[in-house]
């Protein structure tokens, strides 16, 4: 070996690690940013159930109270307003939340391919000359 000079199959090695990192790391944010939208759209549609202030001269407040969870909202419909925002904002979330680490596993495994391959490579040569009686060649 040379130095400290890297081989090509580890500069991609490295590269696919900083790369599924960041893929993995974008991910989990983005995947934050959409569960944080669907909890303020549920805090919005709780403020919505709220009664008016009392005023003593009218009748008292008899409205219904609007379903705010998704996961009870996921099989109704027709869903408008607040309700629809919720739905859809959670099934983004619920989508989204899947891709990001199996993307990063299988970009961190295609770029492992070379290196593994080479160092395999490398064992054979090592295992030729231990048989064979001749030191290996870097």
């Amino acid at each position: 070996m040379k130095g400290c000079a890297m081989r090509r199959s580890e500069k991609i090695l490295l590269v696919g690690c900083c790369i599924s990192v960041a893929v993995f790391g974008i991910g989990a944010l983005n995947t934050h940013r959409l569960a944080a939208r669907t909890s303020a759209l549920e805090a919005q549609c709780e403020v919505s159930n709220l009664p008016p202030p009392f005023v003593p001269d009218k009748e008292p407040w008899k409205g219904d109270n609007l379903v705010c969870d998704p996961n009870d909202l996921d099989g109704l419909s027709p869903l408008k307003g607040i309700q629809a925002s919720i739905v859809q904002a959670h099934s983004s979330e619920r989508s989204f939340r899947e891709w990001p680490l199996p993307v990063a596993l299988v970009l961190l495994a295609l770029s492992a391919v070379p290196w593994l391959w080479y160092a395999f490579l490398r064992r054979m040569a090592e295992l030729r000359a231990a048989i064979g009686g001749n030191p290996p060649e870097e």
